[in-house]
């Protein structure tokens, strides 16, 4: 996985999420914990991502 194609397993599950409730009509919870959790869920998923993506052991730097 090179540097720049971090953003394609990020935006992935994101529009997948958008998918479920736009197209078959999920509920995502938006109160309370629930947006709090979500939020950290992202936050933690694009972090984890970006160190992947810039490990020296992915990009055959090592």
């Amino acid at each position: 996985m090179a540097r720049c194609s971090a953003a394609l397993p990020i935006a992935e599950p994101i529009c997948g999420i958008g998918l479920g409730a736009g197209l078959f009509g999920e509920h995502i919870r938006l109160g309370g914990l629930f947006l709090g959790f979500e939020g950290a869920a992202i936050v933690l998923m694009v972090v984890g991502v970006v160190m992947v993506a810039r490990s020296p052991l992915v990009c055959g730097e090592a």
